[in-house]
């Protein structure tokens, strides 16, 4: 009972932490540079900020779950390394294709390119050394350490208005945030060295990876398929469609971390455990339909007016693929710790697959509805590969 109050004491923080530097970025930083800079200048920025989701941060939350999932087996062969060798490797890695990449999105300030490659460090090593915090179930650490990035953050708005370069609100919200990980945490002092657990967690770091890149992949499936499909307008009013069971996602996301951190104590295996998040993860999903579907058009019509009719036709059937891929998620810290993580990669590339094929055969037949159906019943299917993975492979440990 204690550590379950603990569990939900750390799930709210981290909730809390999560929203605090997203509020600030989203509500207030972007709107007001948005005002200082042309259209163009804007959309190339907007641009460069995806990258900023797609490459440091992803890699920085590769080896931030594998370091969690390593830690214990490091601390009891008594050896400290690799972690220092791979994250230098990953960071020049974030740096050359965050920049290559801005070069091709319109960014083509020497100075912006600069601080866009520093500021993807400081991002992918922030996100390894957060994971100090995680291993030690100190969310409040993780919380200051927010609270920070986003006192950084201000900071760079203010450096922003003096010299123009709006990559500065990132470079600046990192290395004020690693600044006090530097001061709290220990894990950048490791050496570098390779030990003989480099090999294994190489092969974690790569199957993970290689997991993430699938998942992007789906996460960008709209825009992907819609566009060239039925073009942009589609996409807007299936985001619209979307929107509240993505909100609810946001707010998964933490409580997954939290989780994980948990289960990364655990010895054994459990089912009744797995079938309590289930359970709950299954009201909480089902709770969250009703609701949606009962605020859904007047929330929508105050928001995005110009959707609410073309939008609410497809709102139930998205919401419900939303909140399957919740569930999905809820199970899938689960297989994660207790399932070798070649199992990420081999979920990650069926579902991708499978997405895609059912959302094309669902659009071809029926439209942005069918496309939605189409994204329902491969979300159902990754919810049952997720649990028939753990519940067959879990207590054979492979």
């Amino acid at each position: 009972m204690v550590r379950a109050k603990a569990a939900a004491s750390d799930m709210a923080l981290n909730i809390v932490a999560t929203l605090v530097p997203m509020i600030s970025l989203q509500l207030f930083i972007l709107p007001l540079i948005a005002r200082s800079m042309s259209v163009e200048a804007y959309g190339t920025a907007v641009a460069v900020i995806a990258l900023f989701g797609l490459v440091p941060l992803t890699l920085g939350n590769v080896i931030n779950n594998v370091r969690l999932l390593r830690n214990q087996t490091y601390t009891d062969k008594g050896v400290a390394g690799d972690f220092s060798i791979i994250v230098a490797a990953l960071a020049m890695i974030s740096a050359i294709f965050t920049a290559a990449c801005s070069w091709f999105s319109g960014e083509t300030s020497l100075a912006e390119l600069t601080l866009i490659s520093l500021g993807s460090v400081l991002m992918l090593v922030r996100e390894y050394l957060v994971v100090e915090y995680r291993i030690r179930l100190n969310y409040r650490g993780i919380l200051l350490a927010n609270i920070w990035q986003t006192i950084g953050q201000f900071a760079g708005l203010a450096l922003f208005y003096l010299t123009g370069l709006w990559s500065l609100i990132y470079l600046m919200a990192y290395f004020v945030s690693d600044a006090y990980l530097l001061r709290t945490t220990n894990l950048w002092k490791e050496p570098f060295r390779l030990t003989g657990e480099i090999r294994r967690t190489l092969g974690d770091t790569a199957s993970l990876g290689l997991a993430n890149l699938f998942n992007k992949l789906t996460n960008y499936a709209d825009r992907l398929l819609l566009i060239p499909l039925a073009g942009a307008s589609a996409v807007a009013v299936y985001y619209v469609s979307c929107l509240f069971g993505n909100a609810l996602s946001l707010i998964i996301s933490p409580i997954n971390n939290v989780l994980l951190s948990y289960l990364a104590k655990e010895k054994k295996f459990s089912r009744k455990g797995f079938s309590l998040a289930l359970l709950c993860g299954g009201f909480l999903c089902l709770a969250g339909f009703l609701l949606t579907v009962l605020v859904a058009r007047p929330l929508i019509a105050l928001l995005y007016p110009q959707f609410v009719d073309a939008a609410m036709e497809y709102v139930p059937v998205s919401t419900a693929a939303a909140y399957v891929m919740v569930l999905s998620n809820i199970a899938n810290p689960f297989v994660m710790r207790f399932c070798d993580l070649r199992w990420q990669t081999v979920l990650n590339g069926i579902f991708c697959a499978v997405f895609f094929l059912l959302a094309f055969m669902g659009f071809s037949n029926g439209g942005i509805f069918g496309f939605c159906c189409g994204v329902l019943l491969a979300n159902i299917t990754r919810l049952v590969l997720v649990v028939s993975v753990y519940q067959r492979r879990a207590h054979r440990g492979v």
